[in-house]
């Protein structure tokens, strides 16, 4: 008599579970740099086939668990129910959780929440989940600083972390908060500082200068009120997103990395301005990485010594994304900037001779961006082989650039990998291409 489904053993049925599990296909961290605009899917889509062979029948209930659950919160009264009401199955079955609560509006309410109980609840919450390995924050409850806050209220800096308290299984965070100054205080402090095994970190630095990287492991020094510090809280990581705002160079923002970070494998440096994605600004040509071709035929970096010799401190960089460009010297650059648009007949001109003018000029067009692309691969490889050498782990890069397609300009990201043999570096540049517009916005529209 053939098997039929309640008759199979127990590790068949479990393994049919795993592989019905879409969440077990996802990379770990889901997340990526925030120049990603990817739609979220609904937070049941990937358990629902394993939830429905659970429903088959009582025993495939009990020999497969709920696993890899994604849960979405978005209201106070809605944490408290996860806390409080959800069954500790399902509870165990929670791997990934968005986290979006804003500060509730008290009104008149004589029993007003206090940023203690919240943020208790908030830990509450994460350490209910035993299975918990990737968290999106992007409100927290415990925020007062809107122009008009509840009543009841008290400032962040007041929260500290309940002694004991460790979320050992989350291993990626994306701190993705919109209000500015819950980013530097507070409650991002106290989450990473006691999240041992984390190891991927989206964050947001909003200054200038580039100071909002460093929160918040320097601006809580102002707040004495804190907990000591755990100088080991980013030390772990191994991949770090950060969203950064226009004006640094990239020898300090990778110097600040490897001072908090000194064993980073991977890191994605994005540019924003006003929530947009600009890497107009970013291209400044204090920022390029700027090729001159010699007269022995090689190409050759031009300035950028600060950041290829930060790059020599890493010791276990592999992946590297600086949101960067490469460009070429002077006169191969004004060439192609001068010609690539094409030319404008005369008015004067016979429509036949407009017409074989505007051929010719299509025809040296082309062949000047033909030459300018091939020179432009040549000189992305030299700046790519100029990173590998300084940092002999990395593997995988991207530059960046603005281009024109059908009449709209848009950004070209174009990844490179490399390879060793013996003292030789060799670059393969990537046959495809990623385009994205230049209006790009964050879709969480994060100020």
């Amino acid at each position: 008599m053939p098997p039929t489904l309640p008759t199979l053993d127990d590790p068949i049925l479990r393994l049919i579970g795993y592989y019905l599990n879409d969440d077990n296909f996802l990379p770990l961290p889901s997340f990526g740099p925030f120049w990603k605009n990817l739609a979220r899917p609904a937070p049941g889509c990937y358990s629902k086939n394993l939830r429905e062979f659970r429903g088959l029948s009582r025993r495939v209930r009990e020999v497969v668990k709920l696993d890899g659950l994604h849960v979405w919160i978005q209201s106070v009264e809605r944490m408290r129910r996860w806390i409080w009401d959800a069954p500790e199955g399902v509870k165990r079955g929670v791997r990934r959780l968005l986290l979006d609560v804003p500060t509730p509006d008290l009104g008149q309410d004589p029993h007003p929440y206090v940023l203690f109980e919240l943020f208790t609840a908030v830990l509450h919450l994460l350490g209910g989940f035993p299975s918990l390995q990737v968290v999106e924050i992007y409100n927290l409850p415990t925020c007062s600083h809107a122009e008009e806050f509840p009543r009841g209220i008290r400032s962040s800096y007041d929260i500290y972390w309940p002694t004991g308290t460790r979320l050992g299984n989350i291993k990626a965070l994306a701190l993705n908060l919109r209000c500015g100054a819950c980013r530097g205080i507070g409650a991002s402090v106290a989450l990473l500082d006691n999240l041992p095994h984390l190891t991927s970190l989206k964050i947001i630095g909003d200054s200038p200068d580039f100071e909002g990287f460093d929160y918040p492991f320097l601006r809580f020094l102002r707040f004495p009120t804190f907990p000591p510090h755990d100088p080991s809280a980013l030390s772990r990581l191994t991949r770090l997103f950060v969203r950064c705002q226009l004006g640094q160079s990239t020898a300090t923002a990778m110097e600040k990395i490897h001072t908090l970070c000194p064993d980073i494998v991977e890191v994605h440096l994005v540019p924003f301005y006003n929530r947009a994605f600009d890497i107009s600004c970013f291209f400044a040509k204090t920022f390029d990485f700027r090729m001159e071709h010699g007269e022995d035929n090689e190409w050759r970096l031009w300035g950028k010594p600060d950041t290829l010799e930060v790059l020599k401190r890493f010791d276990a960089l592999q992946v590297l994304d600086l949101a960067e460009q490469v460009v070429l010297d002077h006169e191969e650059q004004d060439e192609y900037d001068d010609r690539h648009f094409g030319t404008t007949p005369n008015s004067s001109f016979t429509y036949r001779g407009s017409f074989d003018r505007l051929v010719a000029a299509s025809t040296e067009r082309k062949a000047i961006e033909q030459r300018y692309e091939e020179k432009l691969e040549e000189a992305q490889k030299a700046a790519a082989r100029s990173l590998v050498q300084s940092c002999p782990t990395l593997r995988p890069g991207w530059w960046w650039r603005t281009v024109w397609l059908d009449g709209q300009q848009v950004y070209e990201r174009r990844g490179w990998t490399a390879k060793r043999s013996g003292d030789e570096v060799f670059i393969d540049l990537y046959e495809g291409v990623q385009w994205l517009p230049t209006e790009f916005t964050d879709r969480e529209q994060i100020p």
